[in-house]
């Protein structure tokens, strides 16, 4: 009896190991095929069903721990919200920076993820510590041009050292 019990508990044990492992080799298919994706999508024009497959499969992927990655695919939620909105006529006539100012998410639409994230971490902040001018000082040129958004000591040195440590207002993006 007990060495079938013995013989029984190595087969759980290696039954384990195996589920765990193809668990794993899934995950990284998975994070292969959004980092693929990613690079496809990272333009000023992705294609809408391609962005909200990418939306999903990371959100899939990072599902137990959301806001650890959300830095890195908000500019994916709001380049998706900003192509599904719709421009009215007021605001079909305002440049990105007056968009940005009265919350309208069409600011979005000319620049790529990556600077919208950029742009929307830094624009909470300035916001926080009261810093709205110089903001639009540094980011004057990525909000009409798409250019790359500044180096981090530009905006240390403009900002202060601690710009920083200021938290990231997420939900005033994604709500």
């Amino acid at each position: 009896m007990r060495k079938h019990n013995n013989t029984r508990r190595q087969m759980n044990a290696q039954n384990a190991m195996k589920n765990r492992e193809m668990r794993k080799m899934r995950k990284m298919e998975e994070f292969d095929e959004a980092l693929r994706i990613s690079k496809i999508l990272d333009t000023t024009n992705p294609d809408e069903v391609q962005l909200e497959k990418y939306i999903e499969t990371y959100e899939k992927i990072t599902k137990q721990n959301h806001y650890a990655f959300l830095p890195e695919i908000l500019g994916y939620k709001i380049k998706l919200k900003a192509m599904k909105a719709t421009v009215n006529g007021v605001t079909a006539t305002m440049t990105p920076i007056q968009l940005l100012q009265i919350g309208d998410v069409n600011w979005a639409r000319g620049l790529s993820p990556k600077n919208i994230t950029e742009v929307a971490k830094n624009y909470s902040r300035s916001l926080k510590i009261g810093k709205e001018k110089e903001f639009f000082e540094l980011y004057n040129d990525v909000l009409l041009s798409d250019i790359n958004a500044p180096a981090s000591y530009e905006v240390s040195d403009v900002m202060g050292y601690k710009f920083y440590n200021v938290d990231v207002d997420y939900d005033m993006w994604l709500n």
